[in-house]
């Protein structure tokens, strides 16, 4: 057997009274041919992870073990072709809150050298999830001088959003942060960073100014306050919270 983070059955709770989560014993899943068992080293707790628990909404499952992403060591993959035994792995196939975690080869992918296996259970959530929705404004871009605004930037979606957004070809990223946060996001390619406490950033864009806004945070209202900036043929693009498909509001 394992030990696994699990959910009480079909019984949901909210902060601060998590006393649904407990972490019990569960059997050590076997492999089939083609699927891959992973002796977990870190996952991470994104919010579709607590939208799960508070709601039953969301990527999670009601039996066996909470959390999506995962990293670790592969102990077994019989009739695997690009796994084997001893690979360090990552991605975010689910289950990942236990001492194993089963699931398709193709589920997960070879970590990159450059990570350690903590680092690399951060990533594959929000990476996936700033990944998709800047392909989905067309990256990677080609035309001169092309500015992204990434609402929030010091968070998980926010922090590969700005390096994703560099990479695709952004000329000049903006973002909000707090300033504890300022020399954080511009090491990681932000090139004009507002402090939130003190200034909305689209008080300070001039209009026509960007071609994408990329909100990975979703406050209410946010559409509305950056068409000014959003120059013809750009684009808004909402990230949106769990909340979204419960309640008559678009997050926090």
């Amino acid at each position: 057997t394992m030990r696994a983070v699990m959910i009480a059955g079909s019984t949901t709770c909210k902060a601060p009274d998590f006393s649904c989560l407990h972490v019990g014993r569960t059997a050590t899943p076997t492999p089939n041919q083609g699927q891959v068992l992973i002796k977990v080293n870190a996952s991470s707790i994104n919010p579709s992870d607590v939208d799960f628990v508070e709601t039953g909404v969301g990527p999670g499952t009601s039996s066996g073990a909470l959390g999506n992403d995962v990293s670790g060591i592969v102990v077994s993959c019989p009739g695997c072709k690009r796994l084997k035994v001893g690979d360090a792995v990552w991605g975010s196939p689910g289950q990942a809150m236990a001492e194993y975690t089963l699931h398709e080869e193709l589920a997960v992918g070879l970590k990159p050298s450059s990570l350690d296996l903590t680092a690399a259970a951060t990533i594959p959530g929000v990476g996936l999830s700033s990944l998709f929705a800047l392909k989905r404004t067309g990256a990677p871009w080609s035309r001169k001088n092309f500015t992204v605004v990434v609402t929030s930037g010091a968070g998980g979606t926010g922090f590969v959003g700005i390096q994703l957004a560099k990479a695709y070809g952004a000329a000049h990223v903006v973002t909000a942060a707090s300033s504890e946060n300022f020399k954080f996001v511009k090491a990681l390619g932000a090139d004009t960073v507002v402090d939130y406490h003190r200034q909305d950033v689209f008080d300070v864009l001039a209009n026509d100014s960007v071609d994408i806004v990329y909100d990975n945070f979703g406050a209410n209202g946010t559409a509305d306050r950056a068409m000014h900036a959003i120059r013809a043929g750009g684009m808004y693009l909402l990230l949106p919270h769990g909340e979204c498909y419960l309640a008559k509001t678009q997050g926090p």
